[in-house]
């Protein structure tokens, strides 16, 4: 599904340009003198942000780097479950860009390289 989409898209996108056009990216909502919460924009393709779901989903379950970088948000940072998968999504299809763009495999240790949360009761 992902690859589908992905081929559809320019050729010449920037990592950054990918994350925009799958809508991944966070915007701010403002208004005058409110300034309320970052969301994801969900300005761009759907159904790519769709495919990008399930994939960090199985990540965090079976990489152990992906399930630390998932715990650092959800524990040490305090996030939600879905805002953590979110930006699982978001890094893991930037890590798919690189691997596509310079036929590398994925290096799991890449991913995320820092300090390991403890969290017994984690629901995953």
């Amino acid at each position: 599904r992902f690859l589908g989409e992905y081929l559809c898209l320019p050729h010449d996108l920037t990592a950054k340009q990918l994350v925009a056009q799958a809508g991944l990216d966070p915007a701010p909502r403002q208004s005058g003198t409110l300034d309320g919460p970052r969301r994801i924009s969900k300005r761009g393709n759907r159904h790519l942000r769709a495919a990008m779901h399930m994939p960090a989903v199985n990540t965090v379950r079976h990489c152990e780097e992906v399930k630390g970088y998932y715990r650092l948000l959800t524990v040490e940072r305090k996030k939600k479950r879905l805002v953590a998968y979110t930006a699982v999504a978001r890094r893991l299809l930037v890590s798919l860009h690189v691997m596509l763009t310079t036929r590398t495999r994925f290096d799991p240790t890449r991913f995320y390289t820092g300090k390991v949360p403890d969290a017994p009761n984690l629901a995953v």
